[in-house]
């Protein structure tokens, strides 16, 4: 029996509610596809948004990309800025997860032109939480004191008229956290995700803590806690597995490679980055992959499997030429050297 535009939203909202992106994604699309032919406006918008934001979620940027300029489509045409607004902020974290680096200029404008927006609107969330996610940025990018300060900045705009600050507070602790481990604070850092992991548990979402707790592991690799990065690591990747978080799956997969090659283990380190990989190819993370193949290569020179190892270097220095990353371009090259000149 074909399902109603109401039932196919309503289990796109109990999918994304329980942490199932994939439902939620293809309930979603399903649900915005029928109520743009029967001409119902509010449940397209609605359902392209729920897609959107669990694409991002779920870290399959394609799909995002896709929901989010369709949104920002309709939103424009029926002059809905609100709708717009949401819909631009959605495309930056898409595009962020496809290639920031590469696509900073784009969005970094579009973010700072819905800042505008948003506080031309009065809609003081929305600043707050794009405030958040561009200081996040910014320190990626190589600004990290400006990028604390407007996470600071962000953090003072929070009150309780908000509605439940948990998710706010979860979400800036978060993202300072990572600027300031970008810093090398790692104290402040380390104080910093221990409070964002206490508000995320208070908001209830298991898949949002797994985010933090992530953040967490790679502090204490940075403060060489490996053991308990580890942990940390592997019950949130087995979690990641079971619910399907592929974001998550894949970054636990990544930071656990990197942990068990330290502890040289390169046959286990190697199943981690090759899974991890595998899924950066899935959702053209360009420079996750690039990240990926170096290590990969490592674990192959681990395993003194040097041709094989110049396979994953070459094709990190094709992709990274390819993207300008020039930092990844030179260690791929040094890496080839190295094995070039062994084998003379």
């Amino acid at each position: 029996m074909k399902k109603s535009v109401w039932e196919l939203y309503r289990l796109s909202s109990m999918a994304f509610s329980n942490a199932d992106f994939d439902g939620a994604i293809q309930h979603g699309f399903q649900a915005a596809d029928a109520a743009k032919q029967q001409g119902i406006e509010f449940i397209e918008l609605s359902a392209l948004m729920q897609v959107a934001s669990a694409a991002v979620n779920n870290g399959q940027a394609q799909y995002a990309i896709q929901a989010a300029t369709r949104l920002m489509q309709r939103a424009t045409e029926t002059n809905d800025n609100h709708t717009r607004l949401q819909a631009g902020a959605l495309l930056c974290e898409a595009m962020s997860l496809v290639d920031l680096r590469g696509k900073w200029n784009d969005i970094q404008k579009l973010m700072l032109e819905g800042i505008e927006l948003a506080e031309q609107l009065g809609a003081t969330a929305d600043v707050i939480t794009q405030m958040g996610r561009l200081g996040l940025y910014e320190a990626k990018m190589g600004d990290p004191e400006g990028g604390e300060l407007r996470l600071l900045q962000a953090i003072s705009m929070v009150n309780p008229m908000l509605g439940d600050i948990t998710y706010f507070y979860g979400e800036l602790y978060g993202c300072l956290a990572e600027v300031l481990l970008i810093a090398g604070k790692l104290d402040e850092a380390d104080n910093t995700i221990k409070r964002a992991i206490l508000y995320t548990l208070q908001h209830g979402n298991a898949n949002f803590t797994a985010e933090a707790e992530i953040r967490l592991a790679r502090i204490e690799m940075a403060q060489n806690k490996y053991e308990a990065a580890k942990t940390r690591l592997t019950n949130w990747h087995q979690l990641s597995e079971t619910h399907n978080w592929r974001d998550e799956l894949q970054e636990t997969a990544y930071l656990l490679a990197r942990v068990w090659l330290l502890e040289d283990m390169p046959n286990i380190a190697l199943d981690y980055v090759t899974q991890s990989l595998e899924m950066t190819r899935e959702v053209d993370m360009y420079e996750a992959e690039v990240k990926c193949l170096l290590l990969q290569g490592n674990c192959y020179i681990a395993l003194k499997q040097d041709d094989t190892a110049l396979e994953a270097y070459q094709e990190a220095r094709g992709l990274s030429e390819k993207c300008g990353y020039d930092d990844h371009f030179t260690a791929a090259n040094r890496a080839i050297a190295t094995i070039i000149q062994k084998g003379q």
